[in-house]
């Protein structure tokens, strides 16, 4: 019990560790380059893991008809797609030269560190044998 205690903690001060990494990138391409449009990158930001957490929350295996829930299915399909948000929002804002390429840089930085740390998490948790979905 105390092993599985530290464990949990473990997770979460690493994933406190790497969304405020993710924000001060953010909030360095806003100073660094005097423009808080890289501000709206923390939209899809804040947004990405909404469906999965209410999924988890309503109680993800309830679907009578199948194996997997089709919540399960919504949820990952939402979750990606405001997760691409993270990827094109600066490329967006650099096309119509709202940012400049030291801003989008650091954005695309912050994406790589989240979508590495997220990539890394899933290999460790398939290679420790826990390979039962994106819930649990």
């Amino acid at each position: 019990p105390v092993r599985a205690a530290m464990d949990t903690i473990w997770k979460i001060l690493l994933l406190a560790l790497v969304a405020t990494l993710f924000i001060f990138m953010e909030v360095m391409a806003c100073a660094l380059y005097h423009n808080y449009a890289p501000m709206y990158i923390l939209i899809p930001a804040i947004l990405t893991p909404v469906p999965a957490v209410l999924l988890h929350a309503c109680g993800a295996g309830s679907d009578p008809f199948g194996s997997v829930s089709k919540g399960l299915h919504w949820a990952e399909f939402l979750t990606s797609f405001l997760g691409t948000g993270l990827l094109a929002v600066p490329v967006i804002l650099k096309t119509t030269d709202t940012i400049d390429l030291g801003a989008m840089g650091l954005s695309l930085g912050g994406f790589i560190l989240l979508a590495g740390s997220f990539g890394a998490a899933m290999c460790l948790r398939r290679c420790s044998g826990a390979d039962e979905g994106l819930l649990s």
